[in-house]
């Protein structure tokens, strides 16, 4: 029930985002034009609107003489006390012509021509640019369907990032609904990059991470009521902006370096070589990323009011993450261990089906080797999961109990008893091995990583160098590019079977594993030089008994279409024949 609900409200929020994004698109598409970014900024002193500050840097102000202490007469036709943005936000944003008084009693005129409209078209396109990718990424995100948190953590950021991008320029130059949207979307990225932190590489937890994520979900949904009810309530404009300027500046501040120690924290803890590498290249990427809009315009905006870079150009930075991000959990075979597997299986599914239809009904969807094969799908896609869920989450406390248990035991000696410590100890690296174990057994990764071919030989050498046993091989003609990933992981799991089988039983001292491409067949040979054995005695169909493993690599044979052939007797060595139809498929 609780799953069901996570996914509903997942798809509430991937749908309402989207559609905010879109909207947001159309509508800064269609009025952006007629409001450029002036970089005026107002406050009332005695009565009267009194220029405070002018952004000449990225402002249109540029094109005008106007400057601090100059009074604004009017806006669009009105008196600036009838101006929704000079009264809300301080800023004289938003109009089609407006007036000032000089102090020299001179009145400058400021109307959007032409080349205003052309400036602000050629200001909005980067950021729009910038948006749309950033919003096709968490898409192609979205698409994969994995079920991760992780990803899910990863598109709702990635979103909201996009929102902030496209709605930067649009909300510093007066439109409404871009400066709310722009505002409530900083809010929550504090949230959801703390969020990401903790649930990638690996899940992240302690008291004071669980505090400030607490905290930065109350300051969104605080923001995001003060927001509204300043909206539509006459309160006052200045504890408003203080509240927005320094809040925001400060949580999203507090946001980046616990982010930063997150992933320090990961990069010392974590033993695992490959989330260790992730946590290493998100602490080197984020810090870089995030330090620009923390040292140019957050501490600036704290300690003395002003800013290096506006917060709304610097937290461009920001929107890097994505990418780093992205290429993170691509590295990482988030994607592809618990994504791509539901939609190869339905892939395949559908393919199979859709041939079958060309064949004779008789074989529409009653052929056993199609239905073995497509069992074959939901078995490895199990056996994936299950692969990554003990890797990413029990793995790793292990990995943390232990290096805790051997910091305590160094630190403090005198709490822990020798032998009682080396023998807890012990357990723990056997149970972390085990897990190893477990894990490359349901998930052989290498496979995918490295190939058949490499695959095998480090079957071949890690079996040399743990038994005392010599071994040749021979792989010929075998196009990898043409095996199923499937057919290549039940080959390699064949193999390794028949290998510990030898090992186990048949005492030899020599083996030979031949691999072989013949006219659409693989021909797999091992032979040994072991005690052998009479198979008249032992066809007795005990799958109990000690030859188990053949037994199950005979069945793996007969749902790859196959057949196993086995020549042994008593003294002579045992010789096993496999030959396997080549199903070609994607990889």
């Amino acid at each position: 029930m609780k799953k069901h609900w996570n996914k509903s409200l997942f798809t509430i929020q991937v749908v309402s985002i989207n559609s905010i994004f879109l909207i947001l698109l159309v509508y800064i598409c269609m009025n952006v034009h007629s409001h450029p970014f002036m970089g005026i900024y107002a406050e009332l002193h005695n009565g009267k609107w009194q220029v405070t500050k002018v952004d000449k840097e990225c402002g249109a102000s540029k094109y005008y003489d106007i400057e601090e202490g100059d009074i604004v007469l009017k806006v669009d036709g009105v008196s600036p006390d009838e101006n929704y943005n000079i009264k809300k936000w301080n800023t004289v944003e938003g109009f089609s012509s407006a007036s000032f008084v000089k102090s020299n009693g001179q009145i400058i005129g400021i109307t959007v021509d032409d080349k205003l409209s052309k400036d602000c078209i050629n200001s909005t396109m980067p950021y729009t640019i910038l948006a749309l990718i950033i919003w096709s990424v968490g898409i192609y995100a979205l698409y994969k369907r994995p079920p991760s948190k992780a990803l899910q953590s990863f598109f709702l950021l990635n979103q909201v990032s996009a929102i902030v991008a496209i709605t930067a320029y649009p909300a510093s130059s007066g439109l409404l609904f871009a400066k709310v949207a722009n505002i409530i979307s900083a809010a929550w990225i504090p949230y959801l990059l703390i969020v990401l932190f903790i649930r990638f590489p690996v899940k992240t937890q302690t008291p004071f991470i669980y505090i400030v994520k607490l905290i930065n979900l109350f300051s969104g949904i605080l923001f995001t009521l003060a927001l509204t009810l300043y909206l539509i309530t006459g309160l006052s404009s200045e504890i408003m902006i203080v509240l927005f300027r320094y809040g925001l500046s400060i949580s999203i501040g507090i946001s980046y370096i616990v982010g930063i120690g997150i992933a320090i924290r990961n990069m010392v803890r974590i033993s695992l070589a490959e989330n260790r590498l992730m946590s290493t290249l998100l602490l080197v990427g984020t810090s870089a990323v995030l330090l620009i809009p923390l040292i140019f315009s957050i501490l600036p905006e704290v300690v003395t009011g002003d800013v290096i870079v506006v917060l709304e150009v610097s937290i461009f930075a920001n929107l890097c993450l994505p990418a780093i991000f992205l290429y993170a959990l691509v590295k990482r075979r988030e994607f592809n261990i618990q994504g791509h597997v539901q939609q190869l299986m339905q892939d395949y599914a559908q393919s199979n089906l859709s041939q079958n239809r060309l064949q004779p009904t008789s074989r529409e969807y009653t052929d056993p080797v199609i239905v073995s094969q497509m069992l074959i799908h939901a078995q490895e896609a199990e056996k994936q999961r299950l692969a990554a869920h003990l890797h990413d989450h029990h793995l790793q406390n292990l990995i943390f109990i232990m290096r805790d248990f051997e910091r305590l035991s160094m630190n403090d000696p005198s709490r822990m008893d020798s032998n009682s410590s080396s023998s807890l100890l012990e357990s723990m690296k056997d149970a972390i091995y085990d897990v190893r174990e477990i894990c490359a057994e349901l998930y052989p990764s290498m496979i995918e990583d490295l190939g058949l071919r490499s695959s095998l030989q480090w079957l071949i050498r890690e079996t040399k160098n743990r038994h005392n046993i010599s071994i040749d091989w021979e792989y010929i003609d075998v196009q990898e590019e043409r095996l199923h990933y499937t057919v290549k992981v039940s080959l390699f799991r064949i193999m390794k079977e028949l290998v510990a089988n030898t090992l186990k039983h048949a005492k030899a001292s020599h083996l030979f594993i031949s691999l072989v491409s013949k006219s659409n067949m693989l021909i797999c040979e091992i032979k040994d030089n072991g005690m052998g054995f009479d198979p008249s005695r032992d066809q007795s169909g005990n799958v109990s008994g000690k030859h188990f493993g053949l037994i199950m690599v005979q069945k793996r044979i007969h749902n790859l279409g196959g057949k196993m052939k086995m020549i042994s007797d008593v003294g002579e060595g045992t010789k096993v024949t496999l030959s396997i139809p080549i199903v070609e498929g994607s990889q």
